[in-house]
C-alpha cells in the first residue's frame, strides 16, 4: 500500500508519493486555498483508497495568526488581569524606531473579561469561582457578540487547575459549539505573559483549524480514504486529526518541522551528523539545526512580535524570503528584498499571471540561472516580463542595467539568509565551519552555495528532490505527543524521586493522548528533558535527562551537562552557583505502523547537455553547461560553472564549485573559494 506527504507552502503544494517497492513519484502545483485542488491533485497519482498513510503539513494555522483571519475570540482571565497580553514584555520589536507601533493582540480589549477566583502562589485555593453572577454576564456577552472560542487564564493555575475547568464546564453547558482552551491543559507552566499568548493563539485557531480538517476528511471520504490525516505538529511528529484540531498551536511550524525530519534521515544516510538545513520556498526561508544526529528543540513559536507559543517545536528560524520575495526601491531610494511575496497568484512577473513587480525569481531570469519551463512543465517563463519588471522598478529609478539590478536583487537576499543561518549557529554558539549545509525547497539549491561560501562552510548536500524534501519528511515522521510541566525547583534541593514522579506523570499524559487515538503502548519510546537556569537568570536552557529512571546520580550529570551546555552556548558558566528546574517535558514517540523502506536511487538517464550564458557575481557572464540531474551516475562528478536542473529545482554551481553524485543519490558539493 502507498504513502502520501503532501506540505501546503505559502506558494506551492507540494507531493510525494510513495510506493511501497521504496520509488517515488513527485508532484509540485501552485498553492491554492480549495482543498479540492489539493485532493485532485492526489487523486491524479493514486487511487486513494489504496492509500495507507495520508500525512500532511500545512501553513493554514501560521498565516491565520499573521494574518489574523481566525476566530472571533474572547479571552476570560482572574480579575485585574486582563491587559496581560497587552502588557507583554519590555523588549520591542524594532529598538531604533521611535515611531515603532507594536502588533496588537490578538484578542481586542473589549473581548477581554475578568471574572472573580484565585489559586495561590502556592496552588491553594483562594477564592472559588464566582458562579453566581459573574457567569451570567460572561455568558451574555458571548453569545451577543457571537464569540466562537475562548481563552481560560487563570492566575497560577498551572498549579491547579480546578477553577479553569469548573468555567470551561459551565460555558459548554450554556453555550452550545463554543470552543474553549484552558491554559492548565494547554499549557500547565507559569510565566503569565507567555502562558496567556499561548493559549489565546491556541482558542483563536481552533475553529479554523476544525474546519479545515473538517472539510479535508470530507473530501478525502469522497475519493475514497477511509484512515485518519496525520497532521506535522512543530514538534517534529504527526498527530491524529482530532488531536491537532483539540490543539492547534502546535502546528505553527508544520511544513517546516517536516524538513527537519527529513534532514535528520539525510545526516544518517551520508554520515554527517551535524548539518545546517535551508529550505528556501516561494514565501519565506526556513533554517533549522541537526546536532550530534538530532534536531535541535526549542520551547517556544513566535510567529511575530509580542506573540511567543510556548509549546515544543524543532527549532526553526523563519524570515520572509524566497522565489517569490518582492524587489522595491524605498522611500530612501534603496534597494530592498522582502518580505513581501508575490506568492503563487500572481506570482512573478515572468509567470504571466498578471504580477508586475520584480521577484527574486525574476532576477535570476534575468541572470540566464532558470529555463523557460518550471516544476516540470507547470509553469512557463517568459524571460522579457522579467526584464520588464526589473527595468521599470528597479534599473531605471536608480540608473542601473538590469543586469545590475538582477544581481542587486540576489546579493540582497543572499545576505538576508545568511544573516538566518548565523542566528541558529554563530550566534548560539556553533560554528558553521563544523556544518555541512543542505540546500532544499524550489529555491534552495539555487542559493546554498553562495551562502555557504559567505559562511566558510566547507560542503553543500543537495537531496534527491530538494524541492519536496519536507514533504518527503512527512513520510519518514513518527507520531509524537509531548506533555509540559512547571517544577521551579532549585536542583541542590531537588529529590531525585520527586522529579521521577513528575515525568511519570507526564508520560501517563502522554500515554493517555495516544490511546485516545487508539494506538498501543507498544514500542513508545520517551524523551525527557528538563529546563534549568542559574537562579538569577530569565531563560532556561533544555538538557535531555536521558530515558532511565531519574535518580541521585542523575540529579548530578544533569547538573554537569547544564554547566557544560551554559558553556558552549554563552562562552562562560557559573559552577559555583544555583541552579534551578523549571520545567520538565515529555516527549512520546511511536513509530508509525507503516514499514516504509529508504527511497531506491534513481536510475541514470542518457546524458542531455547544453550551454548558455549565465551571469555569476565573481565573475559575470560565463558559457555554464546545463545538465539533467538524472543523467549524473554514482561517483561522477561535475565542475562549476553548471546548472542542474530536474522537476522541481535547479541546482546552480558557481565557477569553482564541485559536485559528486552520492551512491545514495544525493549530491555532495565542495563549494570551493
Amino acid at each position: 500500500m502507498a504513502a502520501i506527504g503532501i506540505d501546503v507552502g505559502g506558494t506551492f503544494m507540494d507531493i510525494v508519493l510513495l510506493e511501497d517497492d521504496g520509488s517515488i513519484r513527485v508532484r509540485k502545483i501552485p498553492s491554492s486555498p480549495e482543498l479540492q485542488v489539493l485532493v485532485d491533485a492526489v487523486a491524479k497519482l493514486v487511487d486513494l483508497s489504496k492509500l495507507e498513510l495520508f500525512a500532511l503539513g500545512t501553513t493554514v494555522g501560521t498565516n491565520a495568526l499573521i494574518e489574523r483571519n481566525g476566530a472571533r475570540t474572547a479571552l476570560i482571565a482572574t480579575k485585574g488581569f486582563r491587559d496581560v497580553l497587552e502588557l507583554r514584555r519590555t523588549n520591542k520589536g524594532d529598538l531604533y524606531d521611535l515611531q515603532w507601533d507594536p502588533p496588537a493582540p490578538l484578542i481586542a480589549r473589549a473581548n477581554r473579561l475578568e471574572i472573580t477566583e484565585r489559586i495561590g502562589p502556592d496552588g491553594r485555593l483562594v477564592t472559588p469561582l464566582d458562579e453566581a453572577e459573574e457567569l451570567d454576564r460572561i455568558v451574555r456577552i458571548i453569545e451577543k457578540r457571537q464569540i466562537e472560542s475562548v481563552a481560560i487564564v487563570f492566575l497560577h493555575s498551572y498549579l491547579d487547575g480546578q477553577n479553569e475547568r469548573r468555567l470551561r464546564d459551565l460555558l459548554a453547558e450554556r453555550c452550545a459549539g463554543l470552543e474553549i482552551s484552558i491554559s492548565s491543559e494547554v499549557l500547565p507552566m507559569y510565566r503569565e505573559f507567555e502562558r496567556s499568548t499561548t493559549v489565546a493563539a491556541n482558542a483563536y485557531l481552533a475553529p479554523v483549524m476544525r474546519r479545515y480538517f473538517v472539510e479535508l476528511r470530507s473530501e478525502l471520504g469522497e475519493r475514497g480514504y477511509v484512515r485518519d490525516v496525520q497532521v506535522m505538529q512543530s514538534n517534529g511528529g504527526l498527530a491524529s486529526l482530532e488531536s491537532a484540531a483539540a490543539t492547534p498551536a502546535k502546528l505553527i511550524r508544520s511544513g517546516p518541522s517536516a524538513g527537519s525530519v527529513a534532514l535528520e534521515e539525510l545526516a544518517e544516510t551520508i554520515e554527517a551528523p551535524n548539518m545546517i538545513g535551508l529550505d528556501i520556498g516561494g514565501t519565506s526561508a526556513d533554517v533549522s539545526l541537526v546536532w550530534k544526529g538530532r534536531s535541535k528543540l526549542a520551547d517556544r513559536v513566535v510567529p511575530e512580535w509580542g506573540l511567543p507559543v510556548l509549546l515544543p517545536s524543532l527549532d526553526i528560524i523563519s524570515i520572509g524570503a524566497g522565489g517569490g520575495s518582492i524587489a522595491r526601491i524605498d522611500a530612501g531610494g534603496s534597494l530592498t528584498v522582502g518580505p513581501e511575496s508575490a506568492g503563487s497568484d500572481p506570482g512573478p512577473a515572468c509567470y504571466g499571471r498578471g504580477g508586475e513587480l520584480p521577484t527574486s525569481t525574476d532576477a535570476q531570469v534575468v541572470l540566464g540561472r532558470l529555463g523557460t519551463e518550471l516544476v516540470g512543465g507547470e509553469l512557463t517563463v517568459d524571460p522579457e516580463r522579467s526584464k520588464q519588471a526589473l527595468l521599470a522598478h528597479i534599473a531605471e529609478p536608480t540608473g542601473m542595467d538590469e543586469v545590475q539590478a538582477a544581481a542587486g536583487v540576489l546579493e540582497i537576499l543572499t545576505d538576508t539568509m545568511m544573516r538566518a543561518v548565523r542566528l541558529v549557529t554563530i550566534e548560539r554558539g556553533y560554528d558553521p565551519r563544523d556544518f555541512v549545509l543542505c540546500g532544499f525547497g524550489g529555491c534552495g539549491p539555487m542559493y546554498a552555495v553562495d551562502i555557504a561560501r559567505g559562511l566558510s562552510v566547507p560542503r553543500v548536500v543537495v537531496p534527491r528532490h530538494p524541492g519536496v524534501f519536507s514533504a518527503y519528511g512527512l513520510l519518514r515522521s513518527d507520531v509524537v505527543y509531548d506533555a509540559t510541566r512547571s517544577i521551579l525547583r532549585e536542583v541542590d534541593g531537588a529529590e531525585a524521586d520527586e522529579v521521577e514522579a513528575q515525568l511519570q506523570q507526564l508520560e501517563a499524559v502522554v500515554l493517555a493522548q495516544f490511546e485516545r487515538d487508539g494506538f498501543d503502548r507498544a514500542d513508545i519510546r520517551f524523551r525527557r528533558i528538563g529546563e534549568l537556569l542559574y537562579s538569577e537568570q530569565m531563560h532556561e536552557l533544555p538538557i535531555e535527562l536521558g530515558d532511565g529512571p531519574f535518580t541521585a546520580d542523575s540529579l548530578d550529570s544533569t547538573l554537569a551537562s547544564f554547566h557544560a551546555e551554559h558553556l558552549r552556548t554563552y562562552g562562560h558558566n557559573e559552577p559555583g552557583d544555583a541552579v534551578s528546574f523549571i520545567n520538565l517535558k515529555v516527549l512520546g514517540e511511536k513509530p508509525r505502523a507503516t514499514s516504509t523502506e529508504p527511497v531506491q536511487p534513481e536510475s541514470v538517464t542518457a546524458p542531455e547537455a547544453s550551454t548558455r550564458q549565465v551571469y555569476f557575481t565573481e565573475s559575470g557572464w560565463v558559457e555554464t553547461q546545463v545538465v539533467s540531474r538524472t543523467s549524473l551516475g554514482p561517483g561522477q562528478q561535475i565542475q562549476g560553472p553548471a546548472l542542474m536542473t530536474q522537476v522541481d529545482t535547479t541546482v546552480v554551481l558557481p565557477p569553482g564549485s564541485e559536485a559528486t553524485a552520492l551512491p545514495s543519490g544525493e549530491l555532495m558539493v565542495g563549494v570551493g573559494s
